[in-house]
This record gives structure tokens, C-alpha cells and sequence, in this order.
């Protein structure tokens, strides 16, 4: 099956925004992709090879673009690099044997330390918990070669940070294939960011920490949150703001809550992200891992136009009570890609799209990313594009979705104003040391205090 050029950036643009948009686009928007490691399995390549050489991967990329049509680039790079976590003496993410990187179970955030985070939680994380977790920013056990480490991730990350293939063989196909490359074309007109319960978790206290937490000092925690706010919402602004800007979200917790705890805990500070990301003009983007059926009805409180990804659940219900709302995404298996036949595919296929188009607002993403080969047949991969293409237009395209964003109908709650660390330098406590410094100069030294804030807070992602 031949890949097919005749879509035009414009047109997958205009589609986007008209999603975006809350109207009814020409057809549905097809977001197709492969990771790093699937693209390694293909290519009969080892991953940590890969991991470390992203190159050697160009010509399975070209391979891969002439195999099936996505709107957007079919394949993307990977996120957690050794280079960059080994430099940093990671004990958090490491890499497997077969070379994949993985979170084990660690703790950095004591409980002798809770206090201390309360007071001032960005000290806490470079004092105590960073290097706990990563071994080669403790002075204690290696001496000065610790003042290395920050230069050595940064050089590790401009080397091969973004696991990705020569960016001149990227323009190359972008300009050949014309996939959409967002409003401003900038990956910084978006961001990824995590609630505020999941930054205290996945890396600070630990999954069966905090479980403990909940029962043991709730309240505690409770002022953990909300002293953690203020940094968490800073963490999850875009770099360059647009109309369509949005901060998505990897929702890992929530699921493993009670109701109760979930309300008080997670859903408190995340909603309040969204209605100040909101009241910015900043939209919401989720992936809903696990079964959040249980908690649509709070989903429906995100404001309007919200991008979700959902993992499991019923489509059926979720299009009747969330589709008139959101932009709604997921619910088929990409495993299904690999394990049926080509016909049982495309019915599965057709009855999902029979559910989720009509009205609108819905984008096609699988459930999940693929994690290697044996997830995806690439004929299979080809069928199910085709057929998007084919099936997927909309006979009233132009007419309204549903709910429109509206940033005017909210207000921000002034919570993440009172941001303060003794390692947060301010403009104010940077022209006190350098007074000769002119006042044009406070936009590049402050961008490069929220650069380094935004990149030192990633290792808690």
C-alpha cells in the first residue's frame, strides 16, 4: 500500500485547528507513530546501540515514512536517554539487559525530610532527595567530581538528547511528507507536565510510600501539595505560548485512589492547574492510563476542549458523556495491530469509529504506545491507515463540536504566585550582586533561571 502525498501541511492544519477549534473537521485527524525502540526492533538493531547511536536508525526512518500515511511524523524519539540518566548517576531509570529504561521503586523523599520540604521544596529536592537518586550529584560520596555532573547531562543531552535522527534528514522528510507540525511549528508551544500528586510520587516518595502516607499523616502530605503547588504549576508551562498552547498531562495515580483520596488529594491540585492554565489561555491534554472510568464525571469539569487519551474503558459511555466537551482519543488496542487478522482489524475498527465520529470532537490515537515490534504488523499498520483515510470523513464538516474553550471563564487562583526558594534567584537578587547589569537584560537572565529550574525539575518526572 503506497503512502499517500497528496495531503498538504495546510490541510492538516486546518483540520487540527478546526478540531481545536470545536468544529467539525473535513475528516479525522490520524496520529500514527512508532517509537525509538520499535523502529530498533525493526531494524534488527540492539536498542542500547540505538539508544546511543540514533543515527544508525535513518535509513529505517525513510523505510518507515514509505510504509503507512499519518498526519503527523511516524515516529518519534525517546524521552529517557541513557546517556543523559548514567551521567547522572541515575538509580531511577535505568536500562534494562535488552535496553529498556526502567523505573524501579526508589525513594528520595524521606520521611524525616517532610518538614524541610514544606518549608521550601526546591531546596529539599537539590539538598537531599536528588542526590539520593542520583549518585553523582552527591559531594559526600564523590567529592568535587559532583560539580561536574549538571555540565556533563547537559553535554550528554546536546549530543544525543533527543534520540532522534540527523535534523537535516528530519527537514528532508518533513518537507517531502508535510505531516503537522503544530500552530507555530515549535515543540515548545507545548509542554509535558504531571499533577502535582504524581511529582510527589514517582520520584520523591514512592508508589508504597505514599500509599502509606494517605493513611498514616494525610495531612502532612496534604501540606506537602500544597507547598509543591507553586513549583509544580511553574513546571508545566509552555515555552512559547500560542492559541492552541496546551500542557499535557501522564495521569499515573489516579486510578489507584479511592474515591475519597482521590478527590482530596489528586483531583484537588490538578483541577486547580487547569483552571489556572486556563484563565492563561492554556489548554488541557491528558493521557488517562488505566481505567478512569470511574472518574469521568470530574473529567467532565476540565474546561472545554480538553485533549484526552484514554487507555481503557468504554468508549461508548465516554463518547455520551465526555464527547460533547472534549477531544477524545485512545481506546484501541495497539496490540490489536499485531494479533488479528487484517478483517477482524478493520471491523473493530469501523465499530469504533461508528461510535466515536459522529458529533465530532475525536482525533485517532491508539491506547498506547507500541513498546516493540511484536505489538505491530506493519501491513496491518498500512490497512488500518488506509482505511482511516477512507472512512474517516465527516459529512457535516464546518458544524459546531460541542463546548468551546473560553479562557475568560476562569480566574486564576493566585496559588503558585508565592514561588520562592533560596535557590530561585530573582531579578531583584541578581542586579544586587551585578548592579552595572542594564535592566534590558532582565528577559535572558531570568529565561535563563526558568530554563535551568524547568531542566533540573525534569529529573522528577
Amino acid at each position: 500500500m503506497a503512502v499517500d502525498k497528496s495531503y498538504t501541511a495546510e490541510e492538516r492544519y486546518q483540520i487540527k485547528k478546526d478540531l481545536m477549534d470545536n468544529k467539525i473537521p473535513e475528516r479525522v485527524f490520524v496520529n500514527l507513530s512508532l517509537g525509538l525502540g520499535v523502529l530498533a526492533d525493526y531494524a534488527g538493531l540492539q536498542r542500547a546501540e540505538v539508544m546511543w547511536h540514533p543515527e544508525l536508525l535513518t535509513d529505517t526512518v525513510k523505510e518507515i515514512c514509505t510504509k503507512f500515511t499519518s498526519d503527523v511524523q511516524p515516529w518519534g524519539g525517546n524521552v529517557l536517554q541513557p546517556s543523559v540518566y548514567q551521567e547522572m548517576g541515575a538509580i531511577n531509570i535505568v536500562m534494562s539487559e535488552k535496553g529498556f529504561m526502567q523505573h524501579p521503586n526508589t525513594q528520595a523523599l524521606l520521611d524525616e525530610d517532610l518538614d524541610d520540604f514544606i518549608k521550601d521544596p526546591l531546596a529539599c529536592i537539590v539538598e537531599k532527595c536528588f542526590p539520593r537518586i542520583y549518585k553523582n550529584l552527591d559531594y559526600s560520596a564523590i567529592g568535587p567530581r559532583s560539580q561536574y555532573t549538571w555540565a556533563m547531562m547537559f553535554m550528554a543531552t546536546a549530543d544525543n538528547g533527543s534520540a532522534s535522527i540527523p535534523r537535516a534528514e528530519i527537514q528532508k522528510l518533513r518537507d517531502e511528507y508535510k505531516w503537522y507540525q503544530g500552530y507555530l511549528g515549535n515543540p515548545a508551544e507545548n509542554c509535558s507536565g504531571y499533577t502535582t500528586f504524581d511529582l510527589m510520587t514517582d520520584q520523591l516518595r514512592s508508589f508504597t510510600e505514599i500509599c502509606k502516607d494517605l493513611r498514616r499523616r494525610p495531612e502532612q502530605i496534604m501540606d506537602c501539595l500544597e507547598a509543591f503547588y507553586p513549583l509544580s504549576y511553574k513546571l508545566s508551562l509552555p515555552g512559547k505560548q500560542s492559541p492552541y498552547s496546551s500542557c499535557g498531562h501522564a495521569l499515573h495515580m489516579g486510578m489507584f485512589l479511592n474515591r475519597k483520596q482521590f478527590e482530596k488529594f489528586y483531583w484537588k491540585f490538578w483541577k486547580r492547574e487547569n483552571e489556572d492554565h486556563a484563565a492563561a489561555g492554556i489548554r488541557t491534554s491528558a493521557f488517562c492510563e488505566g481505567d478512569w472510568m470511574p472518574f469521568l464525571d470530574y473529567l467532565q469539569e476540565l474546561p472545554a476542549q480538553s485533549q484526552l487519551q484514554f487507555e481503557k474503558g468504554d468508549p461508548k459511555i465516554v463518547k455520551e458523556k465526555l464527547g460533547k466537551r472534549h477531544i477524545l482519543a485512545g481506546f484501541f488496542p495497539i496490540s490489536s495491530v499485531g494479533t488479528l487478522k487484517k478483517e477482524e482489524l478493520l471491523d473493530n475498527l469501523k465499530e469504533l469509529l461508528d461510535t466515536m465520529m459522529p458529533g465530532g470532537n475525536y482525533e485517532f490515537k491508539f491506547d498506547k504506545s507500541a513498546i516493540s515490534l511484536a505489538d505491530i504488523d506493519i501491513d496491518n499498520m498500512a490497512a488500518l491507515s488506509e482505511f482511516l483515510y477512507k472512512n474517516g470523513k465527516f459529512d457535516n464538516a464546518g458544524a459546531t463540536a460541542g463546548e468551546a474553550f473560553d479562557s475568560s471563564l476562569y480566574t486564576d487562583s493566585g496559588m503558585h504566585d508565592n514561588f520562592h526558594s533560596k535557590y530561585y534567584r530573582t531579578w531583584e537578587q541578581y542586579k544586587a550582586a551585578n548592579p552595572n547589569t542594564p535592566e534590558s537584560a532582565r528577559d535572558m537572565v531570568m529565561g535563563w533561571e526558568e530554563a535551568m529550574l524547568k531542566r533540573m525539575t525534569f529529573f522528577l518526572k
